[in-house]
């Protein structure tokens, strides 16, 4: 008896078949874990860049919008944000603010992303701010942001 559980257990002990199988499925839950933050952080980079363009367009015609008062100033940036950057294409929804501060036009966006692919491995939402400012000039501007 005590002969036979050890032939068993030599036998188990050398017998490599199937081993690839084991490390593949092993190794597939971190590896498609690490495509899908990839994918989803692809997507939250995306978003920045095109809040960003959102919001420097916005800033820029504020800025250089000649003779209005501060409130007309504050409604053209954000419908220029709101003209410039669509929500359904990023399925994020943005929250854009404009505030005109003497001769200067600050327009601050702020979204989350949340994560689709990934969300098993990291279940906290991407948070982008993207916040810029220009001096109202007589006909141009000069801009300063910050992401």
């Amino acid at each position: 008896m005590k002969q036979s559980i050890r032939m068993m257990v030599s036998g188990l002990r050398d017998d490599d078949k199937g081993t690839i199988g084991v490390i593949f499925a092993l190794m597939a839950i971190p590896m498609f874990g690490m495509i899908g933050m990839s994918i989803d952080y692809g997507r939250a980079l995306h978003t920045r860049i095109a809040m960003r363009q959102a919001v420097d367009a916005a800033v820029m015609a504020a800025a250089t919008a000649g003779d209005k008062s501060e409130t007309q100033r504050q409604s053209i940036a954000l419908a220029v944000f709101n003209a410039n950057f669509v929500p359904s294409a990023f399925g994020v929804s943005a929250n854009p603010q404009a505030a005109v501060e003497g001769t200067n036009v600050r327009v601050t966006a702020t979204a989350q992303v949340e994560p689709t692919i990934a969300k098993i491995i990291h279940n906290q939402n991407f948070q982008i701010e993207i916040s810029t400012s220009a001096a109202i000039g007589a006909g141009s501007a000069s801009a300063g942001g910050q992401a």
